[in-house]
């Protein structure tokens, strides 16, 4: 029977399941050292100028800002391989909303940045069209059972229609960017 084995992401280094507990006891300072936390050995892995700690987490992903702090949400890409047996690369991203923002999202595309942005506002606009779509179905059967809205989904339903109005300004403002 062989030994479990963990893999570091950004290096490829394999460890047994011993091996990988020592490493951990032996810098378990470097766990609980907040965002200053680069990993356990204090290694920063530089990967086409992107920093990564030894989980794989990007530590300086490219911050692209879509709204304001109000009504709008982050999308952050970096770049790195699929894994360390598939070096290609490609463009991550992830979607952060700001207080009750209704996008949300990850995943990954081959291509270049702009391709990932783009991907990353057509993954927000579903995202958000999805909750719309819960808040109206919730806000009929409100109605339906009290005669008005209880809950107040009518400005979820409000907040929901202008990220995805604000979302797609972006999109097609990028779009027009891309054909020039």
């Amino acid at each position: 029977m062989s030994e479990r084995v963990h893999m570091m992401a950004p290096d490829g280094r394999t460890f047994t399941f011993k091996e990988w507990c020592d490493y951990l006891d032996k810098y378990e300072d470097f766990a609980e050292c907040g965002e200053a936390y680069v990993g356990m050995d204090g290694k920063v892995f530089d990967i086409d100028g992107f920093r990564f700690n030894v989980h794989g987490c990007c530590l300086n992903p490219h911050v692209i800002m879509v709204g304001d702090r109000q009504l709008g949400f982050d999308i952050r890409t970096f770049r790195k391989w699929i894994s360390n047996s598939d070096r290609r690369p490609v463009w991550y991203f992830n979607n952060f909303g700001y207080g009750h923002s209704c996008a949300g999202g990850y995943g990954h595309v081959e291509g270049d940045e702009d391709d990932a942005i783009l991907e990353a506002i057509r993954t927000a606009i579903r995202h958000i069209e999805s909750r719309l779509e819960w808040y109206e179905k919730a806000d009929a059967m409100d109605r339906e059972a009290w005669g008005y809205d209880t809950m107040g989904y009518g400005a979820n339903i409000a907040r929901c229609k202008k990220e995805i109005a604000l979302a797609r300004e972006e999109y097609d403002k990028r779009c027009q960017l891309t054909l020039f």
